[in-house]
């Protein structure tokens, strides 16, 4: 709550130099995630089954076996799913992670076919390395510390005044403190066996002639290419003079010329007629790499070179002039032999990649990084043999492979993490997992009768959510006449009948119709009442699909959800599920790899899968099936058969069939027993060819086209050639993963809503003097300076959560105005000026200037400190403020509690709902404040913790704010502050660009 400049001069606090951005982050910070693809009807949900939905519709490629009996380690993205996902779009990084190897087609391989058959493929690729690092071990609780009652020193002063309901911010420069010892956490990197390297495959991905020909006709028709290349890949950069380039060539001394204005023109050459020499506008070649030395030339705008040598601050030296020719510095002029390799801005330049090389595996060293939903490609196209015919082959069949795997290190780290979660904050536990075994509860049917006439008034505290409502049926008196037509002024008060009875929530607060209604005496649902059948499979529900969920509360405000859950060979049932108590049913953390299993398969050879495949589909002559039925009996005992039969064999006949799978996908007790495999095999990419050999004896007829086949996996090969990445399994045995179903699991990691806040995450909000000082190091009270960041922590996630301030957009409003009010916790209490006394403008405080601003959110005016002392139970505080200021508790409690309750304007909540910045600016503030520094501030928060991609309140946006949408526009307010809200606005708009 910041308030106007101090009437007296003042100096202005130091400015910090914010953390470099490419330093390493610390070491436990979440990995963010994101889906492949995004869902075509713009809806971000965070479930991950849309997505399994749309795997559904895919015509092969199913995890993890596929229709032909043999182990298939990825998923597909075809022109089935392409109605469901954006993959036009192009394909997104699945986490934050870096590039370690790609291969890029320069042309889709053609595969001859014996019968003249042709076939198109694409061998391209992009291997992406990612590290899962699991949270740091719980710390003991620790005890907040108790509100103290000790005054502070005595306060003074002001910097100016707004509305009593509002407060303010420090503004003065603090005085000379005691260095403090900095409590900031440790970034060294976690044990070894904390973290998992695994990578993400994204296979068969688009050829380079498909690029090279998207950028022509985008060219011929002067629009924007339909696919965009890509930032890693290796070759050659040429860089194109654009509209960047402004710099212009000087006009000849005493020569009227003919530049971009012509009325201009004639009006700077005294009305002579201009010469047949224009003025070229391009970019300015230098001597040397610096703006200040000699121009030997302009390359016009259109020029296309390459360049070798490099400088600081991004010039570099032209090597080739690919494209035009350079000019001299003054028009009509041309330009030395020197320009030609002359020193250029970069940074006015378009730069583009020419990849090279081509058709091979690429190695990338050092890795490139890159951000979960970075574009890595666009799906390529593989025809199989089906899709084929004897004309000239096209590019007719779109398709992605995704892939997860990691090597020997899963196993281990899953145990390990699992048993860490066990122990984690209920607050960390965000899955409801429903355990087989599990039953739900019915509906019982309303038996308590109201009669009509009666009015159904709200209980005052019941639940205010969910399906049901607990109302008091009452009996209203009639209207009573008075003489002046006025109506009452007192509240009417009507008779209760009855006890309270629950009923549908749209009829809390109406009048019982003709014919009365009927309800239920106690909450409808109740755990005792839970009946069959059982569930058997396990269900893991995320916050994003409980979010989806029909809700509600119980009078004892704990939360149930509607849910379906599979009871054995494709049989459903449909019940309500308690979040508290419900036997068989827990709340898990993603750490605990809930509903995980994994299966060791690498004892299956390929030739085995495809004997026992062949055997079930009855597609052997008789001679062979007694030869095969061992075999296939081995087979089917394995692990992973075992799982897949029971669950997804529908019919019981042994037989997985391609429909059975897809199926799978759409049903969600399925697809999760589905995508929840973990299986160790090895991998399609790698090994030996002589697995594939082994099959020949096998394919009878279609031996021949078979052969052909063989020639297609050998180039389609690759593992071998990226040995040389660090770290890289060497075998390829491997856990391959589902890879919505890994994402799934922790998707919700790039969203903050209803998590507590990390010392990691604070680390990252910090300035370096806060870091190595401490927290509220320049505060006037000594007692709380470098006060202990976990529990100020403790006590922030504590506040917030009681006061309901837990979404993605409540938290960085609450968090970003917060951040600016108490000058990035350095203090909590406005600055005193340098020599100690107190700023004039303190005296304009209500009450005095001792009522100057106190708390992370600068609490002001008596009457806020009377309210707030009232609130908490402690009415010294509306005499003694420095209780405030020397208690971290009443700190960090003061601001929620002034963000739901104290400010002016009501409570905050509703407009961090509607996003609306500039009406929280003033419920914060009073005015506009330093409005461009918060909005900095909550462009920075909303990045950090994953605002952008939140599932609670999908789509939201931080960097556009419009004034025409704010609840402000049109008020009152608004009308009488015309002229600061209009400077606000600009220096927002001024900020837009730089965040």
């Amino acid at each position: 709550m910041s308030t106007q400049s101090p009437t007296q001069p003042q100096t202005a606090p130091a400015a910090t130099t914010a953390p470099n951005a490419t330093q390493a982050q610390p070491a436990r910070l979440p990995l963010k995630w994101s889906y492949p693809f995004a869902p075509n009807n713009d809806k971000a949900t965070g479930s991950p089954q849309p997505y399994l939905d749309a795997l559904g519709k895919a015509e092969d490629g199913f995890y993890p076996l596929g229709a032909n009996g043999i182990w298939h380690g990825g998923i597909h993205f075809d022109e089935k799913t392409a109605g469901m996902l954006r993959q036009d779009a192009g394909v997104s990084v699945i986490a934050d992670g870096e590039i370690v190897a790609y291969r890029l087609d320069s042309k889709y391989p053609e595969l001859d076919y014996p019968d003249g058959h042709k076939a198109l493929y694409s061998t391209s690729f992009v291997l992406v390395r990612h590290k899962l690092v699991m949270p740091a071990a719980p710390k003991p609780a620790a005890s907040s510390p108790a509100p103290s009652g000790a005054q502070g020193a005595s306060g003074a002063s002001s910097t100016g005044a707004h509305s009593p309901a509002s407060s303010s911010s420090p503004s003065a420069t603090p005085a000379s403190s005691a260095s403090s010892t900095s409590t900031a956490a440790s970034n060294a990197p976690p044990p070894a066996d904390e973290v998992l390297e695994f990578y993400s495959l994204y296979m068969h991905l688009l050829d380079w002639a498909h690029y090279d020909s998207a950028e022509k006709d985008a060219a011929a028709h002067k629009g924007t290419p339909t696919v965009q290349r890509m930032p890693y890949w290796k070759g050659d950069q040429k860089f194109t003079v654009g509209s960047k380039a402004r710099d212009k060539q000087t006009e000849p001394a005493g020569q009227p010329v003919a530049g971009d204005d012509p009325i201009g023109d004639l009006i700077r050459n005294n009305y002579r007629a201009p010469t047949a020499v224009p003025v070229i506008t391009g970019l300015h070649i230098r001597e040397l790499p610096d703006s200040r030395c000699k121009i030997l030339g302009l390359l016009p705008q259109g020029s296309e070179i390459t360049v070798a040598g490099t400088a600081g601050q991004g010039w570099a030296r032209i090597s080739k002039v690919l494209k035009g020719t350079p000019v001299g510095k003054v028009a009509g002029e041309d330009a030395p032999a020197a320009a030609a390799t002359g020193w250029v801005f970069l940074g006015e330049l378009d730069p583009e990649t020419i990849p090279n090389p081509l058709d091979t595996v690429v190695v990338l060293d050092p890795p490139v990084s890159v951000k979960a939903g970075d574009k890595v490609g666009y799906p390529g196209h593989y025809l199989r043999y089906r899709d084929t015919s004897e004309l000239p082959p096209q590019a007719s069949r779109p398709l992605l492979h995704l892939e997860v795997f990691a090597g020997d290190k899963l196993k281990a780290f899953i145990e390990k993490s699992a048993a860490r979660a066990k122990n984690a904050p209920d607050s960390a536990k965000t899955m409801l997992v429903v355990s087989p075994g599990a039953k739900l509860v019915t509906l019982p049917r309303p038996g308590q009768v109201v009669g009509q006439g009666l009015k159904l008034l709200p209980v005052a505290g019941a639940s205010t959510s969910g399906r049901w409502a607990k109302v008091q049926p009452t009996r209203m008196p009639a209207p009573a006449a008075h003489g002046h037509g006025h109506a009452s002024s007192h509240q009417v008060q009507g008779t209760p009948e009855g006890q309270p009875v629950w009923v549908e929530r749209n009829l809390s607060g109406q009048v019982v119709p003709a014919g009365g209604i009927t309800g239920w005496a106690d909450f409808p649902l109740k755990i005792a009442n839970a009946q069959g059948p059982a569930t058997t499979f396990q269900d893991v529900f995320t916050p994003g699909e409980l979010q989806q969920l029909h809700s509600t509360e119980d009078d004892q405000k704990h939360k149930w959800w509607e849910i379906t859950v599979g009871t054995g060979k494709g049989e459903s049932t449909t019940g309500w599920v308690c979040g508290k108590d419900h036997p068989n049913v827990a709340w898990q953390s993603p750490w605990q790899w809930p509903g995980f299993e994994i299966v060791d398969n690498s004892s299956v050879s390929i030739v085995d899968a495809f004997k026992r495949s062949l055997y079930v589909k009855r597609e052997l002559f008789d001679s062979e099936e007694q030869e095969f039925k061992p075999t296939a009996l081995d087979v089917s005992g394995s692990p992973l058969i075992t799982k897949l039969e029971k669950a997804i064999d529908h019919d019981g006949n042994g037989t997985i069939t391609a429909v059975e799978l897809a199926q799978a996908q759409g049903t969600p007790w399925l697809s999760e027993a589905l995508s929840h495999l973990i299986v160790r095999y090895e991998s399609e990419w790698g090994g030996s060819m002589g697995k594939w050999d082994e099959l020949s004896s096998l394919m009878k007829e279609h031996k021949d086209i078979w052969q052909s086949e063989l020639e297609r996996i050998t180039k389609l090969q690759w593992w071998d050639k990226v040995s040389t990445v660090k770290g890289f399994p060497a075998s390829p045995v491997v856990y391959h993963l589902h890879p919505i179903g890994l994402i799934g699991n922790f998707l919700q990691s790039t969203c903050s809503c209803n998590k507590d806040i990390t010392e990691e995450e604070l680390d990252l909000l910090l300035p370096a003097d806060v870091k190595s000082k401490g927290l509220f190091h320049a505060a006037h009270d000594t007692s709380v300076r470098g006060f202990d960041k976990g529990k100020f922590l403790g006590l922030l996630n504590k506040y917030m959560r009681e006061n309901d301030m837990m979404t993605c957009v409540r938290k960085v409003h609450f968090l970003s105005q917060m951040s600016h009010e108490c000058d990035e916790l350095r203090t909590n209490e406005e600055y005193r000026n340098r020599d100690g006394s107190i700023p004039s403008g303190w005296n304009n405080y209500h009450g005095g200037s001792n009522f100057h601003g106190r708390g992370l959110i600068q609490l002001t005016h008596d009457a806020n400190y009377i309210a707030y002392g009232k609130f908490v139970a402690d009415p010294a505080i509306g005499t003694s403020p420095d209780k405030v200021s020397c208690s971290v508790e009443h700190t960090t409690h003061s601001a929620c509690w002034y963000w739901r309750q104290g400010s002016h304007w009501g409570d905050i909540n509703p407009k961090a709902d509607m996003n609306d910045f500039y009406a929280i600016t003033v419920a914060v503030n009073g005015g506009f404040n330093h409005v461009d520094d918060r909005f900095v501030a909550l462009n920075k928060l909303a990045k950090l913790l994953g605002a952008q991609k939140c599932t609670t309140n999908p789509g939201l946006v931080f960097d556009d704010y419009q004034i025409e949408k704010s609840t402000l526009y049109g008020t009152k307010f608004y009308k009488g502050h015309s002229e600061g809200i209009r400077k606000a606005v600009e220096a927002v708009n001024e900020k837009k660009s730089k965040i």
